[in-house]
């Protein structure tokens, strides 16, 4: 390293400017200007204004990486063709802020009531615990009837989402019933000219068990609200009833249960303990 001479200017100040973010000042090291060619060793030092709009779009790149649907490194394939083929995949070990990722990513999360949370806990409660109105307060600890999520709804919501919190081995299982496999053909040939009554807090209105919706069958059930019409509707109630599961689910925390609710219905086993706690969000549609 070569000593500067006696003769050698030295400044008697460095530019400095504040980092922001920092509680120090970082001196700055100018660069010869290679495009003023007419002033060679010109030195350009950044000023403060263009050091703060770098330093916010650094901030705002940071915050737009870490709120990426991180349900995109969630799903492998895997899991989404076992939600095209049998309606719901399963995925273990999953933390609560990527079951709100992966709902996220699936489509727009909505609550599953009005003015409700975005994100429900369920808990098996004894009929007087329970809120009225609900199938808790009909059933109890006993088994539940199959149900879709949000049949009352003119637009029910596609995906439901759910995640343990707490489980144990005798905590209630998750039962789901693929409506492509039941009867031979499918409950959707059988009665997709099934009209039900439905009833809401607000009106009384008809409409078909199931539907087409963009080539896709889509079926809604609430036995509580609904009420199957027409000549069909003793053998309705009776193949859903009496339907075998296609599926049942016995939780460890932290899994997650995607259910695909236009093609499934689903219900909570009989269970003797109210040691058990399901995170759910419902997704409205899929992504455009």
């Amino acid at each position: 390293m070569t000593l500067p001479s006696a003769t050698a200017v030295i400044p008697t100040t460095v530019p400095c400017h504040v980092a922001p973010g920092r509680n120090l000042l970082t001196p700055t090291v100018g660069r010869p200007n290679p495009v003023r060619r007419g002033k060679p060793g010109r030195f350009t030092i950044p000023s403060q204004q263009s050091s703060e709009r770098s330093s916010i779009r650094a901030q705002a790149a940071h915050r737009a990486y870490r709120a990426r649907p991180r349900g995109v490194d969630m799903l492998d394939p895997s899991d989404v063709q076992s939600l095209k083929d049998v309606g719901y995949c399963v995925i273990p070990e999953v933390t609560v802020e990527d079951f709100t990722h992966t709902a996220e990513f699936l489509g727009t999360p909505r609550p599953s009531r009005p003015n409700g949370p975005l994100m429900d806990i369920l808990t098996p409660k004894e009929v007087n615990d329970s809120r009225p109105g609900t199938i808790s307060s009909n059933y109890g600890l006993r088994e539940f009837p199959w149900h879709s999520d949000g049949a009352v709804d003119k637009d029910p919501p596609r995906y439901l989402l759910m995640r343990a919190e707490v489980a144990n081995p005798q905590s209630a299982t998750t039962d789901i019933l693929d409506l492509h496999c039941l009867l031979d053909g499918g409950l959707f040939l059988k009665y997709s000219r099934l009209i039900c009554e439905t009833t809401t807090r607000r009106s009384t209105y008809l409409s078909p068990f199931v539907i087409q919706h963009n080539g896709i069958w889509r079926a809604k059930w609430d036995p509580l609200r609904m009420r199957a019409l027409g000549k069909k509707a003793a053998s309705f109630h009776q193949d859903v009833s009496e339907a075998a599961p296609t599926k049942r689910h016995h939780w460890t925390r932290g899994d997650l249960l995607i259910i695909d609710n236009w093609r499934c219905l689903h219900r909570r086993s009989a269970t003797s303990t109210t040691q058990r706690a399901i995170q759910r969000i419902v997704v409205k549609n899929l992504p455009e």
